[in-house]
């Protein structure tokens, strides 16, 4: 049986997570461009910010630039994490091999035993270092 947060006021934390999943979006967008990074001759609609270890199972890698790709959502995203055994699946996976090395999760798994648990004070850290690298961008 699956619990579900009861709609309503959101916390600080909360608030402060929204803010950084849109200013990460932002970051991602202006370093990479809106396109989709797996199907780069397509023209996917609804681009938005796939996790390629889910933020479920790694939470620390949630904001982590190398696990983040844009991709679109019907393309890319859904297949890759709702059915891998289906051929899209499988394309998402070997795109991803030719993008970040046949290696890339191995890195990603050594990336979030060292990434710091995260406190709501370093989210806020992070918030800050994100608007200054984006003004940085601009």
């Amino acid at each position: 049986m699956k619990f579900y947060r009861k709609k309503g006021k959101k916390s600080d934390r909360a608030k402060i997570i929204a803010r950084l999943e849109a200013l990460t979006r932002e970051i991602l967008i202006k370093e990479r461009g809106l396109h989709c990074e797996i199907h780069p001759s397509k023209n996917c609609t609804q681009v938005g910010v796939m996790h390629i270890l889910s933020k479920r199972s790694h939470p620390r890698l949630r904001f982590y630039t190398p696990n983040l790709v844009l991709a679109g959502w019907f393309c890319s995203h859904f297949w890759t994490h709702h059915n891998s055994d289906d051929p899209r699946a499988k394309f998402c996976q070997q795109r991803l091999e030719e993008i970040y090395g046949k290696d890339y999760k191995e890195k990603l798994y050594v990336a979030n035993r060292f990434s710091k648990q995260h406190t709501t004070g370093y989210l806020k850290i992070l918030e800050i270092w994100c608007k200054q690298r984006l003004m940085g961008m601009g």
